[in-house]
């Protein structure tokens, strides 16, 4: 079963899945923004870090400007004769105002794959599909990584779980999928403390 996982994974992963949904842009603002009153731009700053590195801490790496903090995670999946690779971005903005800070996360996963193919005798050939990058649509994976900033933040008193998550995508509450958060294979996704 978890060799049937792999495939469909790899796949999705690949670029042979179905397309994202389309989001139009009221859409995609309402999925990708929060406002946190009495927090500050750091608040949020940290309280990102936190969740990213409960994701997958040691995967991660953090660049920091003024205004946003950007994790890069690296990952790599081998199945039989195929690999694929891949980096997740995910940068975060965050904007002080009078009341509290407004932010923005953009998530976007670039991939690339090869496969090696058996020529006879002791030959092998390999194909690569060369980089392939997206931006992520949907509202499952934004709806989850809210959920967590809330509980850091203190405005949500429970860990949304990936299982949880699931359960709203499977019942239509939300869309698109959460390979970046939730895929089982490359993701440690632990709890907090």
């Amino acid at each position: 079963m978890r060799n049937i996982f792999v495939a469909v994974l790899l796949l999705a992963l690949s670029g042979c899945a179905a397309p994202p949904p389309k989001m139009s842009r009221a859409e995609y603002l309402d999925a990708v923004q929060r406002s946190y009153e009495g927090k500050s731009s750091e608040d949020v700053f940290a309280a990102a870090e936190k969740v990213l590195t409960l994701m997958d801490g040691d995967d991660f790496t953090f660049h920091h400007s003024a205004d946003s903090v950007t994790g890069m995670r690296s990952w790599l999946v081998f199945a039989l004769l195929i690999v694929v690779d891949g980096v997740d971005t995910w940068t975060i903005k965050a904007v002080d105002t009078p009341t509290g800070t407004n932010a923005t996360v953009s998530v976007a996963t670039s991939t690339a794959s090869a496969i090696a193919a058996p020529t006879g005798g002791a030959g092998v050939s390999s194909s690569d599909s060369g980089a392939t990058p997206g931006q992520v649509s949907g509202t499952a994976l934004y709806d989850l990584f809210w959920a967590r900033m809330d509980y850091m933040l203190g405005t949500r008193s429970d860990w949304m779980t990936c299982d949880q998550a699931k359960t709203k995508l499977a019942a239509g509450e939300t869309t698109g999928n959460l390979l970046q958060i939730c895929d089982g294979i490359t993701i440690k996704d632990e709890s907090p403390e």
